[in-house]
């Protein structure tokens, strides 16, 4: 059977493969649960950061401008005059500065009393009327005399919905006349929680140093609490201000913040992983140990098999290298082995072959190689005849003939110089001057032209007719279709080892198109609507990325007329 052999090598690299498989899945398996496992942790510890980032800058921003507020004149008349305009201007700034910010807490005024003078929320002043006087928070501030973070708790005479507040005092001289009190709702730290979206179920828990819980993502309506046990004892050290716990169901991370005496409650589920991967385990290990001696033993016998053939290929094979490319494979009747043998015979001869062709090919070569040389006596003989030209020129007075022969043979002495395949900035000025004084006899005063070349930039080499091809569509394309006296100005100088080259023309200006296009490996169809001009500029900047690699740079402007800027490095 002609699928015997390859039968035998599917069947042996199927079960194979399916072996290395199950292995391969069965260390993934494990090397996933861990990284998971990682990521849930990296994602918390994220969380958790990001949460007290945005948690500092909220605080420490209305922290800053309570004491600014503190310190402000208008602030502080409150307390010494009942001026409604004053009141007024004292809103109109803290709503101003609130207005801008993404967090926006409520304001309230107090006097010594804790009597409010102010709220940009009426029914928190309200609240404020029904505490009692020596309510937490100014208890801190008359203790302290100074600003405070104070976790706001429920008092048995009124329902307070806000979870912190920062109290600063009003002073005057060393006297308190008054408190800034900015509370800030749940809602404040429901939204930072919600603007991180995160792949995991993670919960944040936000308490003081008294473990009095004012924010807890997984009840967010609830009433401000003391936290557990949980939240409190058994956390092993992981640096100065982070410390982590596991529980039988969850991850949980604590983080202090020591600038308000604060702590961060991260929480993740971690046993998803834990019965997900026992489950598995056991799964992959029965089946892991049957295949491993079912595909033993199929293995085995399937090398057995295999090694005849491949002993045939490799006594063919060493006839080969004893006896050269004429040995042939004998050919099996019923069998792969068949194959093989007419694909190795027929790439004998295709080899036998490719040889013959490859010495035909060296011959047509060195016929190639005569008839360059031969076309090369052709340019010189026009050459020489434009040489013959000028002598006659010279013979005949006529200066005119003379010189435009004498540029025209610097052209075509450096068009012909096909082997150098680079030139100094000045050898291309040069050629660019007589291809000038060319058009000049052509043009007469409707062309004026201007070269500058810095000494510094004159032995830096670049790839052949870069300049000139430049110059030639300036006139071409752009002076020449123009009813006006045409200029031309080519200035090349030195800066920072780099040499730059400008040109530019006051003809019609260059298409947008071809700026935008030049670049790009257009089609021979559309570079043929640039009627030559793209042509151009696509040639030149090919041989100077092919000379300069990506270290070059050239940009085309439409300016009136058209400028060109080529910044490339300077090798001498």
């Amino acid at each position: 059977m002609k699928r015997k052999f390859l039968f035998r090598t599917f069947l042996f690299i199927f079960l194979s493969s399916l072996l290395s498989i199950l292995l391969f899945s069965f260390l993934i398996y494990y090397q996933v649960r861990e990284n998971n496992y990682q990521i849930a942790y990296d994602q918390a510890y994220s969380v958790q950061d990001k949460f007290q980032t945005e948690l500092l800058h909220t605080m420490t921003d209305y922290d800053r401008l309570a004491g600014t507020w503190a310190r402000d004149e208008k602030f502080q008349a409150l307390f010494r005059t009942k001026d409604d305009a004053i009141t007024n201007e004292v809103y109109n700034t803290i709503y101003s500065e609130i207005a801008g910010k993404d967090a926006k807490p409520e304001v309230t005024i107090l006097d010594q009393e804790n009597t409010p003078i102010l709220s940009t929320n009426p029914e928190t002043q309200e609240i404020y009327h029904k505490l009692p006087k020596n309510w937490g928070i100014f208890r801190e501030i008359d203790q302290t005399k100074d600003t405070v973070v104070y976790p706001s708790q429920k008092t048995p005479a009124v329902d307070f919905e806000s979870s912190l507040a920062i109290g600063t005092p009003i002073f005057e001289t060393d006297e308190i006349i008054g408190y800034i009190v900015i509370d800030f709702p749940h809602a404040i730290f429901n939204e930072i929680y919600h603007s991180m979206t995160v792949p995991y179920h993670i919960d944040l828990v936000l308490s003081d140093q008294n473990y009095f819980s004012f924010y807890d993502s997984r009840e967010v309506k609830q009433r401000n609490h003391f936290l557990s046990n949980l939240f409190q004892d058994d956390f092993s050290r992981k640096s100065n201000l982070l410390q982590e716990k596991q529980t039988k169901n969850e991850t949980v991370i604590q983080q202090q913040i020591p600038e308000y005496d604060l702590l961060i409650y991260t929480l993740f589920p971690y046993d998803l992983f834990e019965n997900l991967a026992s489950e598995i385990f056991l799964s992959f290990g029965l089946i892991l140990v049957f295949l491993f001696i079912i595909a033993a033993l199929i293995s085995y016998f399937l090398a057995l098999t295999l090694y005849r053939p491949i002993g045939i290929i490799m006594e063919n094979m060493q006839k080969v290298e004893n006896k050269g490319l004429d040995v042939r494979f004998p050919v099996p009747a019923h069998d792969e082995m068949s194959s093989i043998a007419r694909q190795f015979n027929g790439m004998m001869e295709t080899i036998q072959i490719l040889i013959k062709t490859n010495e035909e090919t060296q011959d047509a070569i060195h016929v190639a190689e005569m008839k360059a040389l031969q076309s090369q006596m052709k340019p010189h003989f026009l050459y020489n005849v434009l040489n013959s030209i000028k002598f006659m020129a010279r013979l005949n007075n006529v200066p005119e003939i003379d010189g435009m022969v004498t540029n025209l043979a610097n052209i075509l002495r450096a068009n012909i110089a096909i082997d150098k395949k680079s030139e100094t900035v000045n050898e291309s000025v040069q050629l660019v001057e007589s291809y000038l004084k060319i058009q000049s006899f052509r043009y007469g005063d409707d062309l004026k032209y201007e070269i500058f070349l810095e000494d510094a930039a004159k032995d830096a080499l670049l790839p052949r007719l870069i300049i000139q091809p430049l110059v030639e569509n300036a006139i071409e394309h752009g002076i020449e279709e123009v009813n006006k006296q045409g200029k031309l100005f080519l200035s090349i100088i030195e800066k920072n080892n780099q040499c730059i080259v400008v040109l530019e023309d006051n003809g019609k200006g260059i298409d947008p198109e071809i700026v935008d296009h030049f670049k790009k490996n257009s089609d021979p169809q559309e570079e043929k609507q640039t009627d030559g001009n793209g042509i151009g500029l696509k040639n030149v900047y090919q041989r100077l990325q092919y000379y300069f690699g990506d270290q070059f740079e050239m940009n085309i402007y439409n300016t009136g007329g058209t400028s060109v800027i080529i910044s490339f490095p300077i090798r001498r």
